[in-house]
């Protein structure tokens, strides 16, 4: 018996090692690029060009996520105040959303997801396509 706590000892040394090398917390985006429009950015706007899916919807999906919460950014009804705007496009007779991520001060496309609304609603669909780009650029 004392043989096996000793090989477990052995055995698990070099993963505890391990775990206390790494960061306490892991250097993300904007620790590296934080002139990035991802980055500077503090205010969204959403604008739907499509009859099929309104603004305050995908606001609402937006809002509820907890990862949204912790970035900081709000969401404004004024574009012109906005850092990035958020644009919701569906492809004509398709049931396809394209979902457009642009820096509003120079007009640059900075992201942009697809999403297909079969099977339910398109707005929760459209939230977790920007959270996962908010995750990967942030």
């Amino acid at each position: 018996m004392r043989q096996f706590k000793n090989l477990r000892w052995a055995l698990l040394s070099p993963f505890l090692i391990a775990i206390s090398a790494l960061p306490a917390k892991p250097a993300g985006h904007c620790d590296a690029n934080p002139v990035s429009p991802w980055c500077r950015a503090k205010t969204i706007f959403i604008c739907s060009r499509s009859g099929y899916m309104r603004e305050a919807e995908l606001e609402r999906a937006i809002l509820q996520k907890p990862e949204f919460v912790k970035t900081g950014l709000v969401i404004t009804r004024d574009m012109n105040s906005a850092d990035l705007v958020l644009e919701v496009r569906r492809k004509a007779f398709t049931s396809q959303f394209t979902l457009s991520v642009i820096d509003r001060r120079a007009q640059l496309l900075i992201g942009s997801d697809r999403s297909n609304s079969i099977g339910g609603h398109i707005e929760p669909k459209l939230a977790n396509d920007f959270i996962k780009m908010l995750r990967a650029n942030r």
